[in-house]
């Protein structure tokens, strides 16, 4: 994995917010200039401002019209100043919603873009969890990097030519305030960035342990067993870990800061105390004074804002948002062409298995399935059966041996999911851009089993009792899976268990009718239930990752292996 420094991320980052909010972007920056100016007008108009006063005190005949006009003048730049002041922020605001959904956007499609192997690495799901977080502090480094260079450093600069003017001493001064702060942010970098990298696992576990807790999918068997105090304790131990974590890292920042601010303190008094001095001296005038005495806090705070604050923050988020950097620049899944021509699938010595697992999920796979051919692939659980599935749809690749598949494919996996949407999107959205009929679909689902009271609004019921609609059974979301697999415009479709949640004698009707719906397709039904197989033209056996036995139902019988033990510990589901 590459490295990134600071400006291959600002420069990578900044033109992301240019290409798609670029006019106003630059509206943003120009109202952050205009804010500067008048801040550093400001000053200006309070020296002429007092100038004038002392004008007046000192020449009995000078007009005091003069006083009023430098007021209103500097009337006119405050309430100019608090304008720009919030409508910068506003903006600022604004553009930051902006960028961070476009973010969230590539960050998202780059999820769907990496190997579907790399969600059964942790590192990577901890990668993940801590890309979410930098990509939301990716605008604030940029944004906070151009503010300090079109609002903090023009006024500082201003400010450090005006007391360069006055007298040497006062521009010393100022840098006796500003360094010990910045020295603090170096030290800040490396502590958050440890924090982050290892506050990240145990962030995802907490996450994890709460929903557990809280979500719907959880709570029936949570209720009934009581085991919620079990994930409650969970949930606390590792929030009371991060709290620790967070608190060691804070304390000893807030030392360093504490210490820090104390050299300011002596800083900004040793500035008044100077101020004092040239003022008696007569080497400044009163209003001179008066334009230092009454902005120098409103210098202290912006440096402090500027150097405890904003360096602070883009230090600060520095390690989250390389840590989204990172994952952008992550490996993305690249389909491999193999030399094998097939208008099927080959897949030959084919062998896998997964990240920190020194034991192979499958080994020497040989398969050679024709187009249009049904084939099962059968076995007890943990034999590799959903394994193969995964590595047939194209979700892993073989760590050994070659794989073709030259048709377009769809699935149902065992472990499908219930949108909360409508039953139309439940279905259609495996292939939006197919036009068919919602009369023939909605007659395909009535063949699958759902009555028409089931759904009472059609195709636009909503399968949500949290969205005003109706719930399923673990049966009936079958189904709208499955209907969902066959809607999509295929020429393979594969079926990992996919009646698990139906009992035997209405899956042997489904597999019936399924298969007439996918005759001209090819077709890989994956299961441990064998009551149904017949209707495949070949039966594979797995048995601890290798194909131990092949052929049809009457001849695997014959030969009373591993295909004839499982199908008569089933017998008794079925009625031949």
């Amino acid at each position: 994995m590459k490295k990134n420094n600071f400006f291959q991320v600002f420069i990578l980052i900044l033109k992301e917010i240019i290409l798609n909010f670029n006019l106003f972007f630059c509206l943003t920056i120009l109202v952050g200039v205009m804010h500067s100016l008048l801040t550093v007008y400001n000053i200006i108009q309070t020296q002429r401002f007092f100038e004038s006063i002392e004008l007046v005190i000192q020449i009995n005949n000078f007009s005091s019209l003069h006083i009023y006009i430098e007021l209103i003048l500097l009337c006119i730049v405050l309430i100019f100043s608090v304008i720009f002041n919030g409508l910068h922020n506003y903006m600022f605001e604004s553009l930051m919603k902006k960028v961070e959904g476009k973010l969230q956007y590539k960050l998202h499609y780059k999820c769907g873009r990496i190997s579907a192997i790399d969600y059964e690495k942790t590192d990577i799901l901890d990668m993940i969890y801590k890309a979410s977080q930098g990509m939301k502090s990716s605008f604030s480094l940029v944004m906070m990097t151009i503010f300090i260079g079109t609002f903090y450093l023009p006024y500082i600069l201003f400010y450090a030519v005006y007391l360069y003017k006055l007298d040497k001493i006062l521009l010393i001064s100022l840098f006796i305030i500003f360094i010990p702060v910045l020295l603090s942010q170096l030290i800040r970098n490396k502590v958050y960035e440890n924090l982050y990298d290892s506050i990240a696992p145990i962030k995802r576990q907490n996450h994890y342990f709460s929903k557990c807790i809280g979500d719907r999918e959880f709570f029936k068997e949570t209720r009934v067993l009581g085991i919620d105090k079990f994930f409650l304790n969970k949930f606390m131990d590792t929030l009371h870990h991060v709290n620790q974590l967070n608190w060691k890292a804070k304390k000893k920042m807030g030392l360093v800061e504490l210490f820090c601010n104390f050299l300011n303190a002596i800083g900004y008094i040793g500035v008044v105390i100077i101020l004092v001095y040239l003022l008696i001296d007569g080497k400044i005038s009163i209003g001179a004074f008066a334009a230092i005495f009454s902005s120098i806090e409103i210098v202290y705070g912006i440096l402090y804002e500027l150097v405890a604050r904003q360096i602070s923050n883009i230090v600060e988020s520095w390690g989250s948002v390389k840590n989204f950097i990172n994952f952008m620049n992550l490996e993305e899944f690249k389909e491999l062409k193999d030399s094998l021509n097939s208008s099927g699938i080959i897949l030959k010595n084919v062998s896998f298995k997964y990240p920190n697992n020194d034991s192979y999920a499958l080994q020497e796979i040989n398969i050679n399935i024709e187009k249009g051919e049904t084939i099962a692939i059968v076995g007890a659980n943990g034999s590799g059966k959903s394994t193969l599935a995964k590595i047939i749809c194209g979700l892993y690749e073989p760590i050994s041996g070659q794989k073709v598949i030259d048709l377009k494919g769809s699935a149902v996996f065992q472990d499908f999911q219930k949108y909360k949407l409508s039953l139309r999107d439940n279905i259609y959205i495996s292939d939006f851009h197919k036009q068919a009929e919602d009369t023939c679909v909605f007659n395909q689902l009535t063949e699958l089993g759902l009555s028409k009271e089931t759904m009472p609004d059609g195709l636009e019921t909503i399968l949500s009792n949290e969205f005003n609609g109706i719930d399923l059974s673990g049966g009936q979301w079958q189904k709208i899976a499955i209907m969902r697999g066959i809607y999509r415009d295929s020429a393979i479709i594969v079926l990992d268990e996919p009646t698990a949640a139906i009992d035997p004698v209405e899956e042997s009707r489904m597999y019936k009718m399924f298969s007439e719906i996918t005759k001209d397709r090819t077709t890989i039904l994956i299961t441990h239930r064998l009551g149904s197989v017949k209707i495949a033209d070949r039966i594979i056996v797995l048995d601890k990752g290798k194909v131990v036995e092949e052929g049809q139902h009457f001849a695997l019988m014959k030969k009373r292996g591993v295909y004839y033990q499982l199908f008569n510990l089933q017998a008794h589901w079925y009625d031949f």
